[in-house]
């Protein structure tokens, strides 16, 4: 039997450590009067951690409207670092800061700013995007034409030929420009609703919604990692601007370690607003699928994504073929269920191997991999990636399909049109596919 590995976020030792420390607490509870136990908000892992070597520079993100924010930095003696727009605030704390913050009674739950990173034609054949491109089955033709979707990521290249003219507004939470520095946003901005190219060798690459509008929410920075607190923050300016851009679909192909429940993590609060506010968030399942000596990984869903409001994405390989038949789950792609809350996911699976898009000439993807580079040059070169980031492309590029053609759909009943309409993929199970 194949060998597994349940948790990808944290080693042997400190599964133990916390096992250890749950067994203490549970004991302590158990023997210590009510009257005398002392409140303790739940912490985050990396917080956790943090207290554990009593660490001297946190960055951690509280709830709270700003007088409550105001009120938990002096109790401490901080300044606040960031305020965020929907309430909450990231303040820098010390260890010692960190554990009187925790023992006050009005705090439910401190989570850590954790680092974010970027989860890195035969595909639109494959998902029978050509038939709705075509207006197969007495379906008019589809194109996502009018449907918004905001691209949470390294941010987008306007001026490469596939996006000319499909950016429609671009805010920067990293402090630049909305330039795509690393070169991952663009490249799945062009899944989503890139244009064919302009020479013969790249006009066979097209995105899945080519008239759906790009709203450039650039939270990654030059090396392709940022920030929790930008990504919540762009979320939120997605659900306030939704009516000015007609913002239908949100696509995250980025993630961090999932580090506590998801009713806990800031990112996955942000997620379930956006749902609730009608847009369909589409997140990454992860690339941790397989361990680095070749195990099998379960439990490797990241953030958000293990949100049970996201509709989360993993990634097969179509091994360059239309015909869905020979199709396997990638090795690289995530399995659930989610740590901490044992969510079923990934929700469903899209071709995210060898995926030819938009590349960014000179950004850090196209100088670091130049091999993978297969047509054209500067605003019309293309180059080929891999990864559930791709994966989570294509399928906002069909969520933006179906929306032209079902404008009134909510975001729960667009996942399960998307389920019951797709392949079945028993040999995967329900924690792969």
């Amino acid at each position: 039997m194949e060998p597994f590995v349940f948790n990808p976020f944290s080693s042997g030792a400190r599964r133990s450590y916390l096992l250890e420390i749950v067994v203490a607490v549970a004991f302590c509870i158990a023997t210590t009067p009510p009257a005398l136990a002392q409140h303790r908000a739940r912490l985050s892992a990396d917080l956790a951690d943090h207290m554990a070597v009593q660490s001297q520079t946190i960055d951690v993100i509280v709830h709270g409207d700003q007088p409550t924010v105001d009120a938990m930095a002096t109790s401490v003696n901080v300044p606040v670092k960031r305020y965020l727009k929907r309430g909450g605030a990231v303040l820098r704390l010390t260890a010692g800061q960190l554990a009187a913050l925790q023992a006050d009674p009005a705090v439910d739950h401190l989570s850590g700013d954790a680092p974010i990173h970027s989860v890195a034609d035969v595909t639109a054949l494959s998902i029978g995007a050509d038939q709705a491109w075509a207006g197969a089955n007495a379906l008019r033709s589809l194109s996502g034409k009018g449907v918004g979707v905001a691209v949470i990521d390294s941010g987008i290249d306007s001026t490469h030929n596939a996006l000319k003219g499909h950016v429609v507004v671009t805010k920067d939470f990293t402090g630049g420009n909305g330039m795509d520095l690393y070169g991952h946003g663009t490249h799945v901005a062009g899944i989503i609703a890139g244009t064919t190219g302009n020479t013969p060798d790249t006009a066979d690459y097209q995105g899945i919604a080519s008239d759906a509008y790009l709203i450039n929410l650039r939270v990654l920075g030059a090396d392709g990692s940022g920030k929790a607190s930008d990504v919540v923050e762009a979320i939120d300016w997605a659900i306030d601007h939704r009516t000015d851009f007609n913002i239908r679909v949100i696509n995250m192909s980025l993630g961090g370690p999932v580090l506590q429940p998801y009713r806990d993590d800031p990112m996955c609060e942000a997620v379930e607003r956006a749902v609730k506010a009608g847009i369909v968030v589409v997140a990454a399942a992860g690339n941790f699928g397989k361990a680095a000596d070749g195990r099998r990984i379960i439990g490797g869903i990241t953030s958000p994504g293990n949100s049970p409001h996201a509709t989360t994405v993993g990634a097969i390989d179509t091994h360059d073929t239309p015909q869905r038949g020979d199709d396997t789950v990638a090795e690289y792609s995530s399995r659930g269920p989610t740590i901490y809350d044992r969510v079923l996911k990934p929700d469903m699976v899209a071709p995210g191997s060898h995926i030819v898009s938009a590349e960014v000439t000179g950004s850090y993807l196209s100088r670091a991999f130049p091999g993978r580079h297969v047509a054209g040059s500067g605003h019309d070169a293309y180059i080929q990636l891999s990864g559930t980031s791709m994966a989570a492309g294509v399928v906002s590029g069909a969520v933006a399909l179906l929306l032209q053609e079902r404008p009134g759909l909510r975001p729960e009943g667009t996942t399960a049109v998307l389920q019951f309409t797709s392949s079945f993929m028993p040999e995967a199970g329900l924690i792969a596919a």
